[in-house]
C-alpha cells in the first residue's frame, strides 16, 4: 500500500512537471536544449540568419568584451550628391545653420562616406550617427538603406527611418508655460502638432525600435565604405557622418565615485511641458482625477501624456537649473499594463549617464498613480549631475528587456505559417476529412520541431512568469494555458495536423495566432506622465495618489455635472445650427472649435450679421432621436417654428436610422432634395437659407454606400467616413 502511494505520488508529480502550468514548479528550461530549438527553428527560415538579431548575436560573441575607448571615432563627409552652394535649404533656414560641406540627396541617389583608414586597434563595433535636414515637404520619417563596402550587414539596413521631431503648436504665457485652446465649455483642448524643423543629428536605428541604443555596425576592414540611398520619392538634406565606437558601458558606481555636491533647486516639470517628441502620436490627455496635476473638478485640463506606448517614442524636456549639482530624479506616473512592468531609457542632455538606467524598469501601478525616484537594486536613489543652465531630459519607450523573448516567440509564429503553407501543397485548398495524409512521412522532421516551439513557448512563459512574480497574474500570461494544451495535442497526434489547422495556424484562437498576440503584447508599454520631479528635498514631492476624501468629493463632483453641466445636456438653442452628435464628447469639442472658429466666422452677412452659429450636443443614443419624435409633431424648418427638442442635424448615427425615419414620412428631410435645381434657394425647409448641393458631395463617396440611406428614391443622410481594405506588395 505505502508502495502504491509512492507510485500516486510520483505519478502525480510527474504531471506536475509536464504540464507547464501555473503550478509548476521548474523556472526555466536547460539553456543549451533552449538553445538547440533556437537554432532548428531559425535554420529552417534562412530570412533569420540575416536579421540583426542574429548579426549582433554572432558579433558579439567574436568580439566579446573588445570594446574600443572614444579615440577611435570619426566624423566624416559625404561624396556625390549636390553641393548647395550656400542657397537656402528653405525659405525660413539660412546655411549658417547647416553643418559645413552640406550635401542634397536627390530621390533614390546614393551618398557614399569613407571612413578614414583604421589601424588595427581600431578594428570593430561602431555606431552611426547621422546628420540631416527634412524639408516640411515630408509628411512622414524619410527612409534610407544603408550598406558596408557595397553590402548589407543584416536585413534591416535595407529600411531605416530616419525620425522627426515634433512639438505643440501653441503659444506660452509669462512664465512659459503653454497655454491651450479651450472649448466654449472652459476645457483645454489637445493642441496641434507641428515639426520642429532645423538639422538634426541623430542615431540610426531599425523601423521597429527593438534596441534602445543605435544598430551596431562591426567593421572589420581597415578602409570601411558606407553607402546611403535614398529610398524616398523627396529629396533632404545631408551633413556628415559620424561613427561612435561602441566603449564598455559605465557602470553607476563608476559615474558616481566623485559624486560631491547636491544640487539645491527643487523642480517641478509637469509633463505636459514637453520640448519637442519624435513622434505625432504621442499626445495630451485629461486624467479627471486629483491625483495629478493641474486638475480643477468644474473642467478638463490637460494635464498627463496619451499614446506613449510604442518602443522609440521619446519625449524631451528643456529646463533650467540654478545651482549646478547632482539630482535624483522622480517620476509621477501610471503604468497602463496589468501587472507588468515598462521599460525607459534615461538620457539626461543628449547621453544614457550609466547602463543601469538604459533600460529602467518602472514597476506596476495598479489601479493608482506611483512616485518613482530612479534607484538602484539596493533602493539607494540614483543621482545625476546638472548643470547650471539648461539642461535636458529624455525619456524613451523601450522593450529591449524583452527582445530575447518577443524574437523566440516570432520565429515560432513565422515557421508556423510557413510550415502550413508546405502542408497546404500536400492537402490542397479543401482537406479531406476521410482522408490519412500521414504527414511525418512527408516531414520527417516535424515532431521534433513541434517540440522544439513547446521548448521555446515553455522558456518563453517561464521568464514572463519570473517577471510578473510567481504569485500574480497579467494579461501576458493569459494565452499560454491555452498554447500547452494546442501544442501538446498537435505533438500526441502530429499525422492529425492537416485536420487540425483550425487549432494550429488558421483558426480565431489558433497557435499561431496566440503566440503573435502575446508576442506583440511585449512591444506595448504605455506610459501615462504626470511629473518629473528634479529635487534632493524628499517634501517637495507630492503624495502619489490623493487622499480618499479628496477623491470621493470629485467622484460626487464629476456625477453632479453629468445632471446640472450644460455641456452634458442635448439642449438646443433657438436661433443656431442644432446638432447632436453620436461621438465621444473629446471629438464634439474639436468639431464645435472649428464650427465657431472656421464656419460661422465665413458665414457672416445682412441676413446672419454675426455668422450661423453652430449648437454641437452629444447624443447619449440613437433612442433619443425616436423619443425626440414622439414627444413632438412634425417640424416646420423655419426658423419661427424652431423644434424644441429635435435637432436639425445628427451625426455618428448608424446608416439604417435614415432609411428608418424616411419610412415615418416626414420624421426626416431628403439631403438629395438640397440642390434640385442650381438657382433654387430652399429657404422654406433651410433655416438659414444656403443652397448646399447634396450631390457635390456624394459624388466622392462609393455609390453603393448609399443604398440604406434610399428611400422613394430620394436620400436621407451622407456616410461620414467609408473604409477599403488595400494590399501592399
Amino acid at each position: 500500500m505505502k508502495n502504491g502511494k509512492m507510485t500516486l505520488m510520483s505519478f502525480g508529480l510527474l504531471l506536475l512537471v509536464s504540464s507547464c502550468g501555473v503550478s509548476s514548479t521548474i523556472n526555466t528550461i536547460d539553456p543549451e536544449l533552449l538553445k538547440e530549438s533556437v537554432t532548428r527553428i531559425s535554420l529552417k527560415d534562412e530570412a533569420n540568419s540575416r536579421t540583426y538579431y542574429s548579426y549582433i548575436n554572432q558579433v558579439n560573441e567574436i568580439r566579446q568584451d573588445n570594446y574600443l575607448d572614444g579615440s577611435a571615432k570619426q566624423e566624416i563627409m559625404p561624396t556625390g550628391g549636390f553641393k548647395l552652394n550656400n542657397q537656402l535649404v528653405e525659405a525660413d533656414v539660412a546655411m549658417k545653420d547647416a553643418p559645413s560641406n552640406a550635401k542634397v540627396i536627390m530621390s533614390h541617389d546614393t551618398l557614399t562616406f569613407e571612413a578614414k583608414k583604421l589601424d588595427s586597434s581600431k578594428l570593430g563595433r561602431y555606431r552611426l550617427e547621422l546628420e540631416y535636414y527634412v524639408p516640411t515637404t515630408f509628411a512622414s520619417a524619410p527612409l534610407v538603406e544603408i550598406k558596408v563596402n557595397g553590402q548589407l550587414p543584416f536585413s534591416e539596413a535595407q529600411t531605416i527611418g530616419l525620425p522627426l521631431l515634433y512639438k505643440d503648436n501653441v503659444s506660452v504665457d509669462e512664465n512659459g508655460a503653454k497655454v491651450f485652446d479651450k472649448t466654449r465649455h472652459d476645457d483645454e483642448m489637445s493642441p496641434n502638432q507641428t515639426r520642429r524643423q532645423g538639422w538634426q543629428k541623430e542615431g540610426i536605428y531599425e523601423t521597429t525600435y527593438s534596441t534602445t541604443e543605435p544598430l551596431v555596425f562591426d567593421f572589420d576592414t581597415t578602409s570601411p565604405v558606407i553607402s546611403i540611398t535614398n529610398l524616398s520619392d523627396r529629396e533632404f538634406y545631408v551633413g556628415s557622418l559620424t561613427l561612435k565606437p561602441v566603449e564598455k558601458p559605465l557602470k553607476y558606481a563608476e559615474y558616481s565615485k566623485n559624486l560631491s555636491s547636491l544640487g539645491t533647486d527643487n523642480l517641478e516639470l509637469n509633463a505636459i511641458e514637453y520640448t519637442y517628441k519624435n513622434s505625432n502620436e504621442t499626445t495630451l490627455a485629461n486624467e479627471q482625477s486629483p491625483a495629478v496635476t493641474p486638475y480643477e473638478h468644474d473642467r478638463k485640463l490637460l494635464n498627463v501624456t496619451s499614446g506613449w506606448d510604442t518602443s522609440g517614442q521619446a519625449i524631451t524636456w528643456e529646463f533650467e537649473v540654478e545651482s549646478a549639482g547632482y539630482y535624483p530624479l522622480t517620476m509621477h506616473y501610471y503604468n497602463d499594463m496589468s501587472n507588468f512592468p515598462l521599460y525607459r531609457k534615461i538620457e539626461v542632455n543628449g547621453k544614457v549617464p550609466f547602463a543601469e538606467v538604459a533600460n529602467y524598469e518602472f514597476p506596476t501601478t495598479g489601479a493608482h498613480y506611483s512616485n518613482e525616484t530612479l534607484h538602484g537594486e539596493d533602493g539607494k536613489p540614483y543621482y545625476f549631475y546638472l548643470n547650471a543652465g539648461t539642461n535636458k531630459i529624455t525619456l524613451t519607450a523601450t522593450a529591449e528587456p524583452l527582445l530575447d523573448i518577443y524574437t523566440n516567440l516570432m520565429a515560432v509564429y513565422n515557421d508556423i505559417n510557413d510550415f502550413s503553407i508546405e502542408i497546404r501543397k500536400i492537402t490542397g485548398s479543401a482537406v479531406d476529412a476521410y482522408k490519412e495524409y500521414y504527414i511525418t512521412k512527408h516531414f520527417p522532421t516535424l515532431v521534433g520541431d513541434l517540440q522544439a516551439y513547446k521548448n521555446i513557448i515553455t522558456d518563453s512563459y517561464y521568464k514572463l512568469r519570473d517577471i510578473v512574480g510567481n504569485d500574480k497574474s497579467s494579461s501576458v500570461l493569459s494565452y499560454f494555458q491555452r498554447m500547452f494544451e494546442l501544442i501538446d495535442e498537435i505533438i500526441e497526434e502530429p499525422d492529425d495536423l492537416p485536420l487540425n489547422l483550425a487549432k494550429f495556424s488558421s483558426g480565431d484562437n489558433c497557435l499561431a495566432k496566440l503566440i503573435a498576440d502575446t508576442a506583440n503584447s511585449l512591444k506595448t508599454t504605455n506610459m501615462i506622465l504626470d511629473t518629473i520631479y528634479v529635487t534632493n528635498d524628499e517634501n517637495a514631492i507630492r503624495p502619489s495618489n490623493a487622499s480618499w476624501i479628496s477623491s470621493f468629493y470629485s467622484s460626487l463632483v464629476t456625477l453632479g455635472q453629468t445632471f446640472t453641466s450644460d455641456k452634458y445636456k442635448t439642449k438646443l438653442n433657438d436661433g443656431e445650427l442644432n446638432i447632436w452628435s453620436a461621438r465621444a464628447q473629446s471629438y464634439n469639442d474639436i468639431l464645435q472649435t472649428f464650427a465657431d472658429n472656421e464656419f460661422t466666422p465665413n458665414t457672416i452677412c445682412e441676413e446672419y450679421p454675426e455668422g450661423i452659429k453652430v449648437n454641437i450636443r452629444q447624443m447619449p443614443s440613437e433612442d433619443n432621436l425616436i423619443y425626440a419624435y414622439a414627444a413632438n409633431t412634425v417640424p416646420n424648418l423655419s426658423p419661427k417654428n424652431a423644434w424644441n427638442t429635435v435637432p436639425d442635424l445628427v451625426l455618428g448615427i448608424n446608416s439604417g436610422r435614415a432609411f428608418e425615419f424616411a419610412l415615418r414620412g416626414d420624421a426626416a428631410f431628403p439631403l438629395s432634395d438640397f440642390g434640385v435645381e442650381r438657382d433654387w434657394k430652399y429657404t422654406n425647409a433651410n433655416h438659414w437659407g444656403f443652397t448646399p448641393y447634396y450631390w457635390d458631395v456624394a459624388d466622392n463617396m462609393p455609390h453603393g454606400q448609399l443604398m440604406s440611406m434610399l428611400y422613394n428614391d430620394k436620400f436621407y443622410s451622407l456616410p461620414e467616413s467609408t473604409s477599403a481594405q488595400l494590399m501592399f506588395s
